[in-house]
C-alpha cells in the first residue's frame, strides 16, 4: 500500500503516555488485541477509552442508539 499523503483517522485511547507510543492513538475503523498477564491494567485501558469516547459528545451522538436517551 503506497503511503498517498493523507492523515490516518486515529482515535484517542485517554492515556497520554500510550497515545504517545501509539504516534496518535489507534487506528479509526481497524481492531486492536490488548493482552497481558492479570493484574497489567488492561480494563483500566478499556475504561479509560470508553470515558475518552463519551467525553466527545459529537462522535458519541452518532453511536448512541435512541434507547440510551431514555436511561439516565
Amino acid at each position: 500500500m503506497a503511503f498517498t499523503g493523507q492523515a490516518i483517522p486515529q482515535l484517542s485511547t485517554g492515556i497520554e503516555g500510550l497515545y504517545e507510543l501509539l504516534q496518535g492513538g489507534l487506528v479509526k475503523g481497524r481492531m486492536c488485541l490488548v493482552s497481558g498477564e492479570p493484574g497489567t491494567e488492561k480494563t483500566t485501558l478499556g475504561v479509560h477509552f470508553l470515558e475518552e469516547g463519551l467525553s466527545d459528545d459529537q462522535a458519541n451522538a452518532r453511536r448512541r442508539p435512541a434507547s440510551a436517551n431514555l436511561v439516565r
